[in-house]
């Protein structure tokens, strides 16, 4: 379920609650998207999170501890020189959106009373968190938008540009209107930030007052991972955990999905890390050698050319100069070591020769195998980052079957395969989100007449596709699961190539699920991992 703008409604009200007057002792970021405040409140410390990830962007009060990088990140700098001691003076909704504005009162260079805003904006793929001056110039922001000619109401978001909303497509906050519920019913497609959830529930409730000022019990839905609102759902008929908090309920909710906290995450984070950097460092000093040796391939000229003049060398000699015939008879001086003679100092170069041109074979062969062993770690590391549990498991068995780490267990369980499958209307989807996922979608599950979708040149999902017909409906939303689940998946207009399962062929001896295909076709899609999750409802 979606943190909506009704869910945001009430969680800026508890978090004003809770936070309003603070001062901001610490700020810090873990990681590229995720920012976290240390807030003292009436003798209390708190921390307040503020992640910008896509697939789980969220702001709460977090009891959870997070590693910080050695080098704050520049976002983090900039907010810290800022917003340091300053004070939390208001936490706000705009309008019944999922844009948050902190206003933080602080001091400026020259001590002088400031207000400025943070503005922390929940938008699928464009979501952010946007640093302004008290006239809204952008100060910083931690993701960067260029103009684009071809996308209307495009909003720049760069350092002193003024900050501008997020355009507004609905028109009716149901927090502020004085609509009636039958009003509000028959409208209910012009209410603003209000998901399909929501508009499920008044359907059900046939009433819409009566829902959102009801008593706020934060639930979470055990049967369903990632499921939960701010109020129990009376058209959903589970069984439900009530939390205290909103903050609460975010922070137990996503224990899971944060997966960098987890010790298997790290675990096989770093292992992937070490892999690739022993693989870079390997090439590297393949390139070295390769630079060492290239030299030496004039050294069999070198050679015959003393073979051809060992009349004139004589034992001690230092070098000597020759008429070069392989370049029309320009002379030519050659270095000798006093200590050979003539014939020695020939096939001394003859073997210095042989042993560059053995380099650069060697180096042909272990250049191509080391990057596809890079490219497959690659790909095990994009897969991590979209892993839960049991595919963080079937990871760790991959990477025990692949000699990189130790089986501690004698007889280790045989583990059940699992993948993400959707039925949509007449149309089937399975979406793989490791290689074991991949290879067994592709070459075991699917059927020739099926579909196969996979970002263009760069490791990511495959993507099954069963459908009676192609339509540009089904083709949108299988390629926006092979967008999502890759190594572009922060990227816009990311490449999508898609074709019949029949033209998919494995490559022998490779690792992991590498594939070659034909009759392809291309689409580009920007990755929005909401748009995806409403694409499958609809």
């Amino acid at each position: 379920m979606p943190i909506d703008g009704v869910f945001v409604h009430y969680l800026t009200e508890e978090l004003n609650k809770t936070l309003k007057g603070g001062r901001i002792n610490k700020i810090y970021q873990p990681n590229p998207l995720d920012l976290l405040f240390t807030i003292r409140v009436n003798n209390t410390n708190y921390n307040l999170l503020i992640s910008a990830n896509l697939n789980n962007p969220r702001i709460h009060i977090t009891y959870k501890k997070f590693d910080n990088p050695d080098k704050p990140y520049t976002f983090c700098s900039n907010l810290r020189k800022y917003l340091e001691r300053g004070f939390l003076s208001n936490i706000e909704q705009i309008g019944n959106d999922r844009v948050v504005k902190l206003s933080i009162d602080t001091l400026n260079e020259l001590g002088d009373d400031i207000t400025l805003y943070l503005f922390f904006e929940v938008m699928g793929r464009n979501t952010n968190v946007i640093l302004t001056d008290s006239s809204f110039k952008i100060i910083e922001a931690i993701r960067h938008f260029l103009p684009d000619k071809d996308i209307e109401n495009n909003r720049i978001i760069l350092p002193k540009v003024t900050y501008q909303l997020p355009l507004k497509t609905k028109e009716i906050n149901i927090f502020n209107t004085n609509y009636s519920d039958d009003e509000l019913l028959a409208r209910k497609y012009d209410l603003e930030g209000c998901s399909k959830v929501f508009l499920d529930e008044i359907e059900y409730v046939n009433q819409v007052n009566k829902v959102i000022f009801q008593e706020i019990k934060p639930v979470y839905y055990p049967k369903n991972p990632k499921s939960f609102y701010a109020f129990p759902l009376k058209h959903i008929n589970d069984d439900y955990r009530i939390f205290p908090t909103l903050s609460e309920l975010l922070d137990y909710t996503f224990k899971e999905e944060n997966k960098k906290s987890s010790v298997e995450y790290h675990t096989l984070n770093n292992l992937l890390k070490r892999e690739i950097n022993k693989q870079n460092s390997k090439l590297n000093n393949l390139n070295k050698d390769r630079d060492k040796a290239l030299p030496h391939l004039e050294d069999k000229t070198l050679g015959l050319l003393i073979q051809a003049n060992l009349y004139k060398i004589n034992k001690g000699d230092t070098q000597v100069t020759v008429d070069n015939f392989y370049d029309n008879y320009l002379p030519v001086t050659i270095k000798l070591d006093p200590l050979l003679d003539p014939s020695q100092n020939m096939k001394r170069y003859f073997t210095l020769s042989k042993k560059a041109e053995n380099t650069l074979k060697h180096y042909e062969i272990q250049t191509t195998l080391t990057k596809q062993e890079i490219t497959y770690l690659e790909g095990i590391k994009v897969a991590i980052e979209y892993a839960d549990k049991n595919t963080l498991n079937e990871i760790r068995q991959e990477l025990i079957n692949g000699g990189y780490i130790k089986e501690t267990k004698k007889s280790p369980k045989k583990l059940k395969i699992s993948y993400m499958h959707y039925v949509i209307g007449d149309d089937e989807i399975w979406i793989g989100k490791n290689n074991i996922q991949n290879d067994y979608l592709t070459n075991h599950l699917a059927k020739g007449t099926d579909y196969w979708f996979h970002v263009k040149d760069a490791p990511g999902s495959h993507v099954i596709l069963r459908c009676i017909e192609l339509t540009e409906k089904n083709i949108r939303l299988a390629a926006q699961a092979a967008s999502i689940y890759s190594k572009f998946h922060s990227s816009s207009s990311v490449a999508v190539d898609y074709t019949m399962r029949k033209y998919i062929k494995k490559i022998p001896g490779l690792k992991g699920c590498e594939v070659t295909y034909t009759n392809q076709k291309t689409i580009y899609i920007d990755p929005d991992l909401e748009l995806f999750n409403s694409m499958l409802s609809s």
